[in-house]
Formats: structure tokens, sequence, C-alpha cells
């Protein structure tokens, strides 16, 4: 299943996933608020295992979702963004530096160690 994750939505604070069970990042368990800076850059770092979605920005974990026996979906806005995207909504935002890799077989049992 496809999946957002929500940086500065809802009037630019909100951080969450989109969606779980069918609710949006402003309403579900990964809901959470940060300021963001006009012009400065944050460094966003995902990590998607068989049963968990983490987020950290700069260096704080925001998110750690356990997905397991939850409806993973995202809204029908993101749908061009499938299977892999960047997008705003009504703002305007920069992306540089974007790299994608294989997990590490110690990462993935971190990840683990988490649930």
């Amino acid at each position: 299943a496809f999946c957002s994750l929500v940086v500065g939505g809802w009037g630019g604070q909100v951080v969450g996933l989109s969606s779980l069970n069918h609710m949006d990042a402003s309403e579900n368990d990964t809901s959470t608020t940060q300021e963001f800076k006009k012009d400065q850059w944050y460094k966003v770092r995902i990590r998607v295992v068989k049963d968990r979605i983490q987020a950290w920005i700069d260096d704080k974990q925001l998110i750690d979702a356990d997905t397991m026996d939850r409806k993973i979906s995202i809204r029908i806005e993101c749908d061009n963004c499938k299977p892999f995207g960047l997008c705003t909504y009504d703002t305007t935002g920069a992306v540089r530096e974007v790299r994608v890799r294989l997990l590490t077989e110690a990462e993935k049992k971190a990840a683990k160690k988490k649930e």
C-alpha cells in the first residue's frame, strides 16, 4: 500500500502519516506538531519495514508507527505521486539530495527491537 508523510500540513505545523485506518495525519496517533522556519532546510528521514514506519526530522524521531493490522492508504490528492513522489499543497517547498536505499540487516533488526 502507499502512504504519505505529511510535513507541515494543516496550516504549517502538522507532521504525521496519511492515512492510517482512513484517518488523516491530523487525526491519527502519528499526529504531532513542529514549527518550521521559512528559508531553513530540514533533514527528513523515513524508514519503512514490514510492519513499521518511522520518520525523523533533523535528528528527532517524530513517528514510530506499528502498521500491523492497519489499513495504509493515501489521500486521493496524492494519487499522482505513486509509486514514489514528493508534493506540496497550497504552499511552496524545495527538495534536495533525495536518496533511497535498502536497509542493512542491522538496521532491520534495530527497527524490529522497537516493537
